[in-house]
């Protein structure tokens, strides 16, 4: 997992109300204008013809793939269309309890734990 993702990633426990709240958020400040959470789907990326396309754009991967039982989220900023979206802090400690640290070597410690991938310590 380390080459993939990093020493630390977080896996999102419960992906719906996550979803649901950080969306909220990010709608109540302003940030978007619309929202996506959907379930990757997993099978080959070709098709010709009439063949239907085999995924929504965004939201399909090579079968390879489908042990990760990917959930994907997308949120279109408010405003204009832009070429590059500024990054930001936003804070909301209630997003925790669906969150779990996932750490590559052999222990792994939830969010709940204290402790963050940046190792600057718990955001609250």
């Amino acid at each position: 997992m380390d080459e993939k993702f990093g020493r630390f990633a977080v896996e999102i426990v419960d992906p719906d109300p996550f979803f649901a709240l950080l969306s909220d958020v990010l709608a109540g400040e302003g940030l978007i204008r619309a929202a996506l959470c959907q379930e990757v789907t997993y099978g080959d990326l070709s098709f010709t013809g009439v063949d239907p396309e085999p995924g929504e754009t965004g939201f399909h991967k090579r079968s390879e793939f489908s042990p990760e039982q990917e959930v994907r989220m997308l949120w279109v900023p408010a405003g204009p269309p832009v070429l590059f979206v500024q990054a930001f802090i936003l804070s909301c400690s209630a997003l925790a309890q669906w969150c779990r640290l996932v750490d590559a070597s052999p222990t792994e410690q939830t969010a709940d734990e204290g402790t963050d991938p940046s190792g600057r310590g718990r955001h609250e």
